[in-house]
């Protein structure tokens, strides 16, 4: 999680839509928790940005994997959705389930070591298929 920390361009296709977004991250919460703040450079029609989020990661020792915890303004969270990853060098698959334990979004982070930067895939899951949502690298501003 350390390699998250910094501040970063974000850039690629969401929903077939070219974006770039900045991303600061940092520890928090007595170095629980990496919070990631997401915001992008592009505006809606009202004039605010057109995506913003705030994400914490953490390890759950006891567990043996990580934990998110995903907010943005797409809509409030329920609640009901559990979103965790299993340990892997160089990757977070995570994998976000609703209240049934049925996966609805897998978003992985990949970290490449050669240049010092990461690449996110997510995919949205329906009845057990995944379709390509979102491709994006990261690099530090």
């Amino acid at each position: 999680m350390s390699k998250l920390v910094g501040h970063w361009v974000l850039s690629g296709t969401i929903a077939h839509q070219s974006v770039v977004h900045d991303v600061d991250a940092q520890w928090v919460l007595q170095g629980n928790y990496v919070r990631l703040d997401e915001i992008s450079r592009e505006a809606s029609a009202n004039g605010r940005r057109q995506y913003e989020a705030t994400i914490y990661i953490g390890w759950l020792e006891s567990g043996h994997h990580y934990v998110c915890l995903w907010l943005d303004n797409t809509e409030v969270a329920s609640g009901e959705v559990t979103c965790v990853a299993a340990s892997a060098q160089d990757a977070m698959a995570f994998e976000f389930r609703d209240a049934h334990g049925v996966l609805q979004i897998a978003t992985t982070l990949t970290y490449r070591r050669a240049n010092d930067t990461w690449e996110w895939r997510i995919d949205n899951v329906s009845d057990g298929r995944a379709t390509p949502f979102a491709a994006l690298s990261m690099h530090r501003r």
